[in-house]
């Protein structure tokens, strides 16, 4: 972690069961905090209809930005912000609806999700994403009116904003009626590569051609992470818990044949098993899944993925047998920085070190 200040959000600190005597008890990890001189709050004001962010990036010149989302029975369109540091503010860029080609009685795009990367040239690249309805229907309904001309989805836009100009670009709508579940940008290929989250395809957006290229269904559906490995090559998972290699220089998909454990308790809440969230480093990357509470790393020499220990603390395992990773980096010295939620308690952040073997201590 190259920045300074670490900005923790707590969304929700959920009501505990009561035990059989009647007595609700906090769990021991219920009330710890990190340490608060290095936390800082910042709000976002004026949007009371969102209620999410699902994308936040820092550029390689240390710039902030997340867009802040509508979710559910609430129809809006998406917005971008950035955060200032040094300032503990954040400023909005632009709300979609003056940037972008929309139609308001269409399922909205309100989202940016997992798509906001960084061009040579400082530029900020995205695409819209949506998880909100339309207005006329009770609530987001992205499969019931997938094919319907008017009231369904029209498609993702990908977009380009210059902090230099302060002018943001429409470079339209890719694939007709997919939304855009997460993207990439490639330096070799100058292109954008993303997921379709309706079709489970992956896509590429040549930057240069503004042609699209489909390598076909490689998911189930709605799945978002990208990993940017040292061989060159881009990675990313299926649903169920395993990886896809796109093989940047040759052009296709690649299968890697090894499926994630999963743990019966994380996969109850009605969830799936996609890689989550990584650390990438020269010999390959750490990663999690979603239903799954074990560290494990892609050896990019085998081409192989190695399942390691489990990465919840005996403080966290004692609260509730439902924990898992919801972010995680590496810092200068290889230290893996994980923030685990812990269900019905709150989300804690957790500090893994490795050896010079790769062995978790």
């Amino acid at each position: 972690m190259k920045t300074a200040n670490i900005a923790v959000i707590v969304l929700s600190l959920a009501a505990l069961a009561a035990d059989a005597g009647g007595k609700a008890e906090l769990p021991e990890c219920a009330c710890r905090l990190v340490p608060q001189e290095g936390a800082a709050l910042a709000v976002v004001t004026g949007e009371p209809r969102y209620v999410s962010i699902w994308d936040y990036s820092i550029s390689p010149s240390g710039e902030h930005y997340f867009s802040v989302c509508a979710e559910g029975t609430v129809s809006a369109y998406a917005r971008l912000y950035r955060y200032l540091p040094d300032r503990n503010e954040v400023r909005r860029v632009f709300r979609l609806e003056d940037v972008a080609v929309t139609r308001d009685e269409a399922v909205r795009p309100s989202k940016l999700h997992s798509s906001i990367d960084f061009l040579p040239d400082g530029r900020v690249i995205m695409a819209t994403h949506t998880t909100a309805a339309a207005p006329n229907h009770p609530r987001w309904m992205p499969f019931a009116y997938y094919p319907d001309l008017r009231e369904g989805y029209p498609g993702s836009n990908i977009l380009i904003y210059d902090p230099k100009t302060g002018r943001t670009e429409d470079l339209g709508v890719p694939v007709v009626h997919e939304s855009v579940y997460g993207g990439t940008y490639e330096k070799t290929t100058h292109s954008y590569y993303f997921t379709g989250y309706h079709r489970g395809h992956i896509y590429r957006f040549d930057l240069a051609t503004r042609r699209v290229t489909d390598f076909g269904q490689a998911v189930e559906y709605g799945t978002w992470r990208w990993v940017h490995a040292a061989d060159g090559n881009l990675y990313t998972t299926t649903a169920s818990g395993r990886l896809v290699r796109l093989n940047v220089r040759e052009q296709r998909l690649e299968d890697v044949p090894f499926d994630f454990p999963v743990k019966p308790e994380l996969m109850a809440l009605g969830t799936n098993n996609k890689m989550m969230h990584y650390a990438a480093d020269g010999k390959g990357f750490w990663f999690t899944s979603l239903s799954c509470d074990r560290l494990m790393r892609y050896d990019l020499a085998t081409a192989s993925v190695t399942v390691g220990a489990c990465f919840v603390p005996e403080v966290l395992r004692k609260a509730s047998p439902q924990v898992r990773c919801m972010g995680m980096c590496a810092d200068e010295t290889g230290t893996l920085w994980l923030l685990e939620e812990v269900i019905g308690v709150g989300q804690y952040l957790v500090s893994i070190a490795i050896t010079g073997t790769g062995k978790v201590i």
